[in-house]
């Protein structure tokens, strides 16, 4: 969909004035981005995320040798608590040097990203803990709330749990689910976009 906030064509200088990428997680997870961690079932997909979780949250870096902008993490586990403590605990015990991160949380509850009601509840809970746009914060009566811890990243998890096409394989659903996956981050902070990475795990 075209920005009529943008101007739509573009010389090679506007090009060169753009900024360099960011990362999440260097050359691994892009800041902003949508990111698909894809790989067959039981290979480890999830533990996979939870270490990304862990490492942003922590600002400890990935495997020992990627960078990672540490900040808050948010990890919507659709299918429930299944298996988490588990992970958790692994990490922990990998990393005795790194205190417990207390920037990670989760959502152990379907969420549905088609329902508007269902997005305004969770924009809510995510707004009570998190910094959600480049704006200081002010109360009622004209005085500065307390800073807010920025949030980073959102973990989907499962894919099959948000997505409500028939055909995972059709590109006319996917493309329509990306729209709302696009639609849901606009939700969560239009004016932040530059500060999150959307990551999805398939089934």
């Amino acid at each position: 969909m075209l920005d009529t906030d943008q101007p739509l064509l573009s010389s090679i200088d506007d090009i060169f004035a753009l900024g360099d990428p960011q990362w999440l997680i260097r050359d691994l997870l892009p800041l902003p981005g949508l990111v698909l961690l894809y790989g067959k079932s039981g290979f480890g997909k999830s533990f996979c995320a939870i270490d990304f979780a862990l490492s942003v949250a922590s600002g400890t870096p990935w495997l020992g040798k990627y960078p990672v902008m540490s900040g808050a993490v948010v990890y919507v586990a659709c299918e429930g608590a299944t298996g988490l403590k588990r992970r958790i605990a692994a990490w922990l015990h990998h990393h005795p040097d790194v205190a417990k991160p207390d920037r990670l949380s989760f959502c152990l509850q379907a969420l549905d990203i088609y329902d508007g009601e269902e997005r305004e509840r969770f924009l809510s809970a995510l707004e009570t803990r998190y910094r959600l746009d480049h704006f200081d914060h002010v109360d009622p009566d004209g005085n500065l709330g307390e800073p807010l811890e920025p949030l980073r990243r959102i973990v989907l998890d499962t894919l099959a749990r948000v997505y409500q096409g028939e055909d995972e394989n059709s590109v006319v659903e996917m493309s329509e689910f990306i729209q709302h996956i696009e639609s849901f981050a606009r939700d969560i902070a239009p004016s932040a976009l530059l500060d999150r990475c959307v990551e999805i795990l398939p089934s």
